[in-house]
């Protein structure tokens, strides 16, 4: 997250957050919450920059060695708890309660946390960070993020400033990743997942993304030009290029895409791609029911977590997806 990009698509977070530090009234804590796919990660960490880069104008400029460095999780001051990978336990919320403890190391006498998701820590981390919230200290500032406001306690709400991120439309979005580099059909593919144009281009570049596009557009067009060759394809390709779950993640949300533009041409309706949607017609013949298929699509996305086995569950979409010859 750059500062002229936030200044552009969140005019009311940047004001209020120049504010407060030209009025030197900052919060001790900030809440940043916004929808699955909003850059409230990318919006922490600017915000967190700005409280210590050497060339501030008002915010950070995200290039000096300081704002570098804490990126690069190279900075004394700062502690980043990382809720989307795993749960954050209570040891992690002490162990940043107790470091804090201490006097600052690095010249902007400032200590920074950042805790990621703040929905997806244990109950008892939420007790510790309750504690560390009543009781702040000068010069500790945090920035908690979440995608579900309604799981946050409401103690923890009510200790910390509520910064809520609005939804970009989605073709702004696709719009300024094409003129970050992207390509057209990645940059709208991605913007149906991601509210932000840097996260969109950080995607389109992961192998991962890849190769599930690479999948996913391949079964497009086998399924475009008959039942038999979808068969062969998903069997063969798409099990070739599929190997870990988070390839597989990006494979089911590239093949609901697919199919929710299906829907729509079955319904009479443009698809919102339009470079597909030669392939979208082809397809729709080819195809049992796109609506069921769709919902299969997802349910089988979502068992993802539960250690699944790949090959079966992408086989099992397929044959949700194809119709026999």
């Amino acid at each position: 997250m750059r500062a002229a990009q936030l200044a552009n698509t969140q005019p009311i977070i940047y004001q209020t957050f120049v504010n407060a530090i030209n009025n030197k009234q900052l919060s001790h804590a900030y809440l940043l919450s916004g929808e699955a796919g909003t850059p409230i990660l990318g919006t922490a960490f600017l915000l967190a920059k700005s409280l210590i880069c050497e060339h501030p104008s008002p915010l950070a400029c995200g290039v000096c060695p300081t704002c570098l460095r804490l990126d690069g999780g190279s900075y004394a001051d700062f502690v980043f708890l990382d809720g989307s990978e795993q749960t954050i336990k209570k040891e992690a919320v002490q162990d940043l309660s107790e470091s804090f403890e201490r006097t600052a190391l690095e010249d902007a006498n400032k200590l920074i946390y950042v805790i990621h998701l703040v929905e997806n820590m244990t109950p008892e981390a939420v007790n510790a960070l309750l504690k560390f919230l009543e009781e702040p200290k000068p010069g500790v500032y945090g920035f908690l993020t979440t995608e579900n406001e309604a799981k946050v306690l409401p103690t923890i709400l009510s200790r910390a400033q509520i910064l809520r991120l609005w939804l970009i439309p989605q073709d702004l979005v696709a719009k300024e990743a094409i003129s970050l580099g992207i390509n057209e059909l990645d940059a709208n593919l991605l913007a149906n997942f991601y509210n932000d144009p840097v996260t969109i281009k950080q995607i389109s570049d992961s192998d991962d993304y890849l190769a599930a596009r690479d999948a996913a557009l391949g079964f497009l067009n086998a399924l475009a030009i008959s039942s038999h060759h979808a068969l062969y394809t998903s069997q063969t390709e798409t099990n070739k290029l599929i190997k870990s779950v988070k390839s597989a993640r990006f494979y089911l949300d590239l093949i609901s895409i697919i199919l929710n533009e299906i829907v729509k041409v079955s319904l009479n309706q443009e698809p919102k791609i339009s470079e597909l949607a030669y392939q979208y017609r082809a397809a729709l013949p080819n195809v049992i029911n796109p609506s069921q298929a769709l919902l299969d699509t997802l349910e089988a996305r979502s068992r993802l977590d539960y250690n699944v086995n790949l090959a079966l569950t992408l086989d099992h979409v397929a044959n949700a997806i194809i119709k026999e010859d």
